[in-house]
């Protein structure tokens, strides 16, 4: 048996075939950057873990999971207000439920890496800006973690407020809402040009 990986260059592949002991990869989804030749029981642990991870991935549950997750803890995020006791049951079932919370996130976008690649491959997970977007929240949340009984740096304790970001991780999952974001960023440029004229138009008055 031989192993090969070679980049996708047919839009349909042969899923399995029992005699040449191939498996191919369809180009599409978490999956797409490679397609995969080789007996299942000769392909090495490393491969069978990412093919694994990218077919975990892909699913639509696994959107769905991530997703309800996302809302429930920005509706935790919500609920959290200074004025709770910081000794109550209440702040301490909020800490418990952060740390949950941010391992899971953290699991999510691991196996995302691992399906995807960091950002050598052309589809990798840092090359989508939404996506740094979830790896700086989730970093932000682990940091914020781990200095949060360490008194010499309790000034990083209020890298905590990045976790407000979360809720912004649906747009990605809402096609709807994510044109809205890339329409009203695109639209920056203008309304700056709108603003410098206005600008103008008081400094004159002004004068």
């Amino acid at each position: 048996t031989t192993l090969a990986v070679t980049p996708v260059v047919a839009a349909t592949a042969p899923i399995a075939s029992t005699n040449s002991c191939t498996v191919c990869v369809p180009d599409k989804g978490m999956l797409a950057p490679l397609i995969v030749r080789v007996c299942p029981s000769a392909m090495p642990a490393v491969l069978r873990l990412v093919v694994g991870v990218a077919k975990l991935v892909d699913e639509k549950m696994f959107d769905h999971v991530v997703m309800v997750l996302i809302i429930v803890s920005s509706l935790l995020l919500a609920v959290e207000s200074p004025f709770i006791n910081p000794d109550g049951p209440m702040a301490a079932s909020l800490a418990s439920a952060n740390i949950v919370f941010t391992v899971l996130f953290l699991l999510e976008m691991s196996a995302k890496i691992i399906a995807t690649g960091f950002v050598m491959r052309p589809r990798s997970y840092m090359r989508s800006g939404w996506n740094a977007l979830d790896f700086v929240t989730v970093i932000v949340s682990v940091i914020a973690l781990a200095v949060a009984d360490v008194p010499s740096l309790k000034s990083l304790r209020s890298m905590r407020a990045m976790r407000a970001l979360r809720p912004l991780r649906m747009i990605k999952r809402a096609p709807g809402l994510r044109k809205i974001v890339d329409v009203l960023l695109r639209s920056i440029p203008a309304a700056m040009n709108v603003m410098a004229v206005c600008g103008l138009f008081f400094l004159i008055f002004a004068i």
